[in-house]
């Protein structure tokens, strides 16, 4: 008797767990969604609307529940208008959303316009002062290599790339020497 009793528990939990149905859900941002819930919202009201030209009968189950107890209430031509009011609120208010979300991302784009231009305006003035600091230094650089080649070149006011010169001032330099070892001795 507990044998059964365990096992008629364990086969209604199984067919509890048997029958139950996940639904899957859509990963979406919360914007999006609801963007999304509208244009379903538009497209079904766009059919109804496109039944009724076509002259086909207003079906009830294609109407919102809430409506649908008003309708029941209202003649046809009364719904017929209760729906195209209905219609075109929805869609003044999708158009107004999507106007706000438009300007926003216009206000957005152009910050980002602006801070864009700032920075290249920023990266232009520094490459210009890089610019303006290498070629002082380059100038600085090239005065003074020059003027360490003319130090180079000039030994006691006289150039040193003369071998004449450095010749006789070698000669002139051994005859004193021999003189004061003449007049010394």
């Amino acid at each position: 008797s507990r044998d059964y009793d365990e096992t008629l528990s364990t086969l209604r939990y199984a067919n509890r767990a048997k029958n139950i149905h996940n639904k899957p859900r859509i990963n979406e941002d919360p914007k999006d969604a609801m963007l999304r819930q509208y244009q379903e919202e538009i497209s079904r009201l766009r059919n109804l609307l496109e039944d009724r030209r076509l002259g086909s009968p207003l079906k009830i189950e294609d109407i919102s529940d809430e409506a649908q107890f008003e309708l029941a209430k209202l003649p046809a031509h009364t719904k017929r208008d209760l729906l195209i009011q209905e219609f075109q609120e929805e869609m003044k208010k999708l158009k107004n959303l999507h106007e706000n979300e438009k300007s926003e991302k216009e206000k957005i784009l152009k910050q980002i316009e602006g801070i864009k231009t700032e920075y290249q305006l920023h990266i232009e003035q520094l490459n210009s002062e890089m610019e303006e600091k290498r070629q002082k230094s380059t100038s600085k650089e090239e005065i003074l290599q020059r003027i360490e080649a003319l130090k180079a070149s000039m030994i006691g006011g006289e150039k040193a790339d003369d071998k004449e010169l450095s010749e006789r001032r070698k000669r002139k330099k051994q005859a004193s020497e021999k003189r004061l070892r003449f007049v010394g001795v």
